[in-house]
Order: C-alpha cells, then structure tokens, then sequence
C-alpha cells in the first residue's frame, strides 16, 4: 500500500489552520491574500499522482486532507502492514530568499536503507523536474529536530519537499513535472 500524505492541513483547530509555506511576494509584488499556499499545492500533486499509480496497479490511499499530524499518523498505523507500505509526505520548502531553489528528501536517520531510499528519490525528483538536487536528508536534520511523520508511523516513510514555493521558477517546472516526478520517484521503491 502507499500511503500519500499532504504537507499541513485545511481543518480549522481552534479558528487556527495550517496552511504551510504561504508566498506573499514575487520580485517585489506583493500579493495579499497570497494566490496559493503549500497545502494546496499538495493536495492538487497528491490526487493527480494517486490516480496515476492507481492506473498503474499500485493501491494507493489517500489521507483525508483535513487530518492534522497525528490524525494523520493514526490513519497510517490503522491501515499499514508495516515495511510492506511505502508514506509519502508531499511538501514545499519555503524561504526569505526567492532564489534558494530544488529538491529534498527527508528520511530515517540511522537507517542506511531508508537513506538510499531517499538519495534515489530525491535524484529521480531532480532530475526529472530539473531543479537542483538538495539530496537526501536525516529527519533529525529539520528544524524541529525530528519529524513525526517518518518516526512515528510504520510504514518506510518519507517527507518529500518538491521545490521553493517562494521560487517562481521552482513552481513552474514542479507544475509543468512535479506529477510524473513524483510517480516515478515512489515508483522506484515500489
């Protein structure tokens, strides 16, 4: 089974939602509201990629867009067999900086084969959207210090960042490949 996952949630919590990283300006325009945000990027990539791993023979499920993080780890303990299962957690990095741009892959830190897992994916990820490889990367490397949706849950579990939503260019190469990226890069560990 795979499990996809989206970055944040939409669910009100106390009149408080988590949208995830918001760009609010590009080469000085402002923009306010914001025209997109990082949840609902992910939430457009994951369901295209779900039906095409469907279509492919690969059973997929999606968590429910609304779930906050351990809602989400809850579904995936319910529903995963364990190592058999494959999490994907589809993010978009952030920055101050409208040029920091690529791809990363965050894993099991003290697994060497949940690393190799995510250098592959993050090559594929690179390669095929041709934005710079930040490669694979320890969870314990976040600015949380660990990240639950790869700790906490049973499945090989990964937090993928598809490119700078604060990078106009970055977001036009994962919209124009981010779909096929993805698929191919789970694709490669199924």
């Amino acid at each position: 089974m795979i499990f996809l996952i989206t970055g944040h949630h939409r669910a009100n919590w106390f009149h408080w939602r988590d949208p995830g990283a918001v760009p609010r300006h590009y080469n000085g325009n402002e923009f306010d509201p914001p025209i997109y945000n990082e949840h609902h990027e992910a939430e457009k990539l994951v369901t295209q990629v779900s039906k095409i791993l469907e279509q492919n023979g690969l059973k997929t499920t999606i968590c429910p867009f609304n779930y906050n993080l351990w809602q989400k780890i809850r579904w995936e303990k319910k529903l995963s067999h364990g190592t058999d299962d494959l999490l994907v957690s589809v993010h978009y990095n952030g920055s101050n900086n409208p040029t920091a741009t690529g791809t990363e892959v965050f894993y099991y830190r003290g697994s060497n084969q949940s690393r190799n897992k995510a250098s592959t994916m993050a090559k594929i990820l690179s390669n095929t959207m041709g934005l710079r490889d930040r490669g694979a990367k320890p969870d314990t490397s976040s600015r949380y210090g660990r990240l639950g949706i790869i700790r906490d849950t049973k499945s090989w579990s990964f937090l993928i960042e598809m490119g700078f939503i604060t990078n106009k260019d970055d977001m036009k190469k994962v919209r124009a490949t981010g779909v096929q990226a993805l698929y191919e890069s789970i694709k490669s560990q199924c």
